[in-house]
């Protein structure tokens, strides 16, 4: 069975789609269903399951957002920082939480599910425009969004002392990256449908010039969102473009004036966004310092190939027939995407892994070639042989997904101890901290604490994230020996206030509950104020707040 022609996708196939879609967003909300069923009345839920530390900071930048601002700053830092335009999404969603009273926490899931949608949508679209044949369109849609590698195995193999790729980094694989956040599924989004563009465009035979009705205005509109959303992710699809037009230039020994046209309906809008943020990384001292500190290697090139998996190893024949022949009908665009991926990893100083994006995409378009024309032709002729293939296959290449969603619900069910999780309280407390506190004073707590407490007061941690919380390893380390001292001589650094001239901050307050004395017990807050206790949270006060002066 197959479509009328490329591109065209009907209305029975956008039923399949919205059926899987519907599904496996259902399938997504298990997790926290259980979780409302089982919680211990004694803790509170703080809302993000899957990359909380990464969570917290998307709510803090919401939070930032209803509080009416437009420009991020990093709330997990002690240090006052200049404002910046760093995932304004979120700052969007605030705005929008203050407008219809609506709580962060639900506007964030909600826009996720949905960008989880679009997402969806924009990859099976992807695959309409490369292939008529429906089999293939699924197989592509099938691999791209449900793929990952054998990172469960990695996992249980090495009593989680290993971690590959798709275990902790989501941005690389769809499904994942809509587990946790909503900038990463849209971004995604936009990619699949700039290669969906511009895949047609180098086709032999396409001559069309770009305008608002063929693809032109989705180009411009998707690039200069992703220049927003997630510049990393843009750099290599752009790269791409560029090198298929470098590459038609040379082997068909003439300049195509059109094929630029529709680069430039791309390049053009993100210029000036791309000046903003060079001239912000030149300016911002605390954007630079996070961009450095964000997670930049994958762990080796054996746990990178078991993160790929299955999809990888479907995809080496594809891949091999693309080098060979180079051809223009997807494979080179496709090849020069993810030949500029890996480039960009290699050649970038810092956040080197942003750059691997939806890798699973173009290894998925070349599993997918090699399954049509080699792995059924080849290997799997029978029709029947070809079905059991399936439902073996499908298993292996979702797997590490399942793990990956349903992995917090078993510490839930055994209840151990989990991060996504505060005593409840932390919450009382955070609600009496900011009656008697003011915007964005400076909290020490155990590093957990402070990764909430932005996300849920107008306050800023000492502590809280490892890339949004600056000089993170020193910050760490002088939170440990706080609640580690056994004198008050290592105390200096929140009491001296000539501190404040190379610090450029101040220590307001101090918390000391049951995540605090899981690190010690602090000889520190003898030479503190007990402003007040909330069940078994202590909350001392600094010389320098004006609870000590009442």
């Amino acid at each position: 069975m197959q479509a009328t022609y490329t591109g065209y996708v009907g209305r029975m196939e956008w039923r399949w789609v919205s059926i899987v879609t519907m599904l496996t967003i259902v399938v997504t909300l298990i997790p926290y269903l259980v979780i409302a069923g089982t919680t211990s009345p004694d803790n509170t839920f703080m809302g993000i399951l899957h990359q909380y530390e990464d969570g917290a900071t998307y709510l803090s930048k919401m939070g930032q957002g209803e509080s009416g601002n437009w420009l991020t700053y990093f709330q997990h830092s002690p240090e006052p920082t200049q404002g910046a335009l760093i995932h304004p999404v979120y700052m969007l969603l605030g705005q929008v939480a203050r407008l219809s009273y609506l709580p962060n926490l639900l506007i964030f899931h909600g826009v996720r599910l949905l960008a989880m949608l679009v997402m969806f949508s924009a990859i099976y679209q992807l695959g309409a425009n490369i292939w008529v044949k429906l089999r293939a369109r699924r197989i592509f849609f099938v691999l791209s969004v449900f793929g990952s590698g054998f990172g469960w195995l990695v996992v249980l193999l090495s009593s989680g002392k290993l971690i590959s790729p798709d275990v902790n980094m989501p941005h690389m694989y769809p499904l994942y990256a809509g587990l946790v956040n909503i900038h990463y599924p849209l971004s995604i989004a936009f990619l699949a449908l700039i290669a969906s563009i511009f895949i047609p465009v180098f086709r032999p035979g396409f001559t069309a010039e770009p305008n608002v009705d063929n693809g032109g205005t989705v180009i411009f509109l998707a690039g200069l969102a992703l220049a927003f959303l997630f510049q990393e992710a843009l750099l290599p699809i752009v790269m791409a473009v560029i090198g298929s037009m470098m590459a038609r230039w040379v082997i068909d020994r003439k300049v195509k004036s059109f094929e630029f046209r529709w680069a430039m309906w791309l390049i053009v809008p993100i210029l000036p966004v791309a000046a903003y943020y060079s001239t912000t990384i030149e300016s911002n001292p605390a954007v630079e310092e996070w961009l450095l500190q964000r997670p930049s290697n994958l762990p080796s090139l054996l746990l990178a190939i078991f993160g790929l998996g299955l999809p990888l190893i479907l995809s080496l024949p594809g891949l091999a027939r693309a080098i060979r022949h180079f051809e223009e009908d997807g494979d080179r665009f496709m090849l020069l995407w993810l030949f500029s991926m890996l480039v960009s990893y290699i050649v970038a100083s810092s956040g080197r892994v942003q750059y691997l994006a939806a890798i699973i995409i173009p290894i998925a378009y070349f599993a997918t070639r090699a399954i049509e024309d080699y792995w059924f032709k080849k290997v799997i002729a029978q029709r029947r042989y070809q079905q059991r293939a399936y439902i073996v296959l499908f298993p292996l290449v979702v797997l590490t997904n399942i793990f990956v969603l349903f992995f917090p619900v078993s510490g839930v069910l055994n209840h151990e101890r989990m991060e996504s999780f505060l005593d409840d309280d932390y919450m009382q407390a955070f609600s009496e901290l900011e009656q008697i506190s003011q915007p964005n004073e400076v909290v020490l707590a155990a590093p957990i604490v402070g990764t909430w407490l932005p996300a849920y007061t107008d306050l800023r941690s000492y502590y809280g994230h490892p890339a949004e919380t600056l000089y993170a390893e020193q910050r760490f380390a002088e939170v440990k020996t706080f609640y580690q001292s056994k004198t008050t001589e290592t105390c200096s650094f929140i009491e001296d206030a000539n501190l404040y001239l190379t610090n450029q901050f101040l220590v307001h307050y101090v918390l000391y509950g049951p995540e605090e004395a899981r690190i010690g017990e602090s000889a520190c807050l003898d030479d503190l104020l007990l402003v007040t206790q909330v069940g078994d949270v202590k909350i001392y006060a600094t010389q320098f707040a004006d609870a000590f002066q009442e």
